[in-house]
C-alpha cells in the first residue's frame, strides 16, 4: 500500500495515551513489517526507536510528499510539498497575481499586469496543466525581486506539473 493526499488525517489521537499510539502503528505497520508491528503491541516503552523505525516504514510507503510525524502527541499523516521532490517551489509570487492564477481573471488588473502573468504562465509551464497552492499559514511578505513585475508583497508558491493538454 501507498499513502497518498486523500489519506492524509489523524491515525492516533495522543490524548489517548502513549499505548494507544503505539497500538495504531503496530496496526499501520504489520502488512510491511510483522515484527515490528509486534515489537509495538507489547507493552510500552520510554524507547522511542521502534516508534521512530515504525514512522520511517510508513514513509516508505507514502506518496512523494506525504509525511508522517508525531504532533502534539498524534500520529498525523500530512502532504508537505516542500517534501516533493516533483513540486516546483516559486519563493516570491507576488501575491496580487493570486487570484488570476487560480481564476484566469481578475477586474482589479490591467491588461499589462494580465499580459505578463499569462507571459510567466507560458514561459514557466508552456501548455502543461498545473496545480499550485501556497504555504498554509504564511503571511504574505515584501520582496524587491519578485517572479515578474515590479516589488510587490509575495508568498511562496508550490506548482505541480501535471500531464500535457
Amino acid at each position: 500500500m501507498e499513502y497518498e493526499k486523500q489519506d492524509a488525517g489523524c491515525y492516533g489521537d495522543g490524548s489517548l495515551g502513549h499505548s494507544h499510539i503505539r497500538e495504531k502503528l503496530a496496526e499501520l505497520v504489520r502488512p510491511l513489517d510483522p515484527s515490528l508491528a509486534d515489537a509495538l503491541a507489547e507493552d510500552s516503552s520510554d524507547d522511542f526507536g521502534e516508534e521512530d523505525e515504525a514512522l520511517e516504514i510508513l514513509g516508505a510507503h507514502s506518496a512523494p510528499g506525504m509525511v508522517w510525524e508525531f504532533r502534539d502527541g498524534d500520529l498525523i499523516l500530512y502532504y508537505d510539498p516542500e517534501q516533493d521532490p516533483e513540486c516546483l517551489v516559486y519563493e516570491s509570487f507576488p501575491e496580487w497575481a493570486l487570484s488570476f492564477l487560480e481564476y484566469g481573471e481578475d477586474d482589479s488588473l490591467t491588461e499589462e499586469e494580465k499580459g505578463t502573468i499569462q507571459a510567466w504562465i507560458q514561459n514557466e509551464f508552456g501548455d502543461k496543466n498545473f496545480t499550485h497552492s501556497t504555504k498554509e499559514g504564511e503571511d504574505s511578505f515584501f520582496s524587491r525581486c519578485p517572479e515578474f513585475g515590479l516589488a510587490s508583497l509575495c508568498v511562496t508558491l508550490y506548482v505541480k506539473i501535471m500531464e500535457e493538454k
